[in-house]
């Protein structure tokens, strides 16, 4: 049994890096003919946490990946653009990180292109939390102003 665990662990080892899309969080949208396979984690987005996000296209009917060249990416808070640039496919998936700087809801909006040709578009939703950290900074911050206070008040009543 030594034997076949050792050689069947760096298989399972090689085979976990190869998926990618579906990861803690994400969707699959049916349009065109295509199907867009959009993965992101960890699940709950918090403001300052790294996001690793996986971006796949495949056709709807044979569920292969698209030829593409580039995925344009645009990454918007309300009207104002915080990433734009496109990204280029490995493998036939696509795959970036992300560090959203303010809590609030981002719009991910995405162009799949094969030859200066825009093959498919659709845009996704994420909402990114304020840290816990920072609330605990905002707490703790109001008990050393409420703190100040009482103890203001006590002097002048002595």
């Amino acid at each position: 049994m030594g034997k076949n665990f050792l050689f069947v662990l760096p298989i399972i080892f090689v085979l976990s890096f190869c998926v990618q899309a579906h990861l803690d969080a994400g969707q699959d949208i049916s349009k065109s003919g295509y199907i867009i396979d959009f993965g992101y984690t960890p699940s709950e987005i918090s403001e300052g946490t790294s996001v690793n996000f996986a971006l796949n296209l495949v056709n709807g009917t044979t569920e292969k990946p698209v030829e593409m060249d580039s995925v344009f990416t645009r990454i918007s808070l309300g009207e104002k653009t915080v990433f734009a640039g496109e990204i280029f496919p490995k493998n036939g998936s696509t795959s970036f990180s992300y560090t959203f700087q303010k809590s609030g809801s981002y719009n991910l909006y995405f162009e799949f292109r094969n030859a200066r040709q825009v093959l498919e578009q659709h845009s996704f939703v994420v909402d990114a939390k304020s840290s816990s950290r920072n609330k605990i900074y905002i707490y703790v911050i109001f008990s050393l102003v409420a703190l100040m206070v009482f103890i203001g008040l006590k002097k002048k009543r002595k």
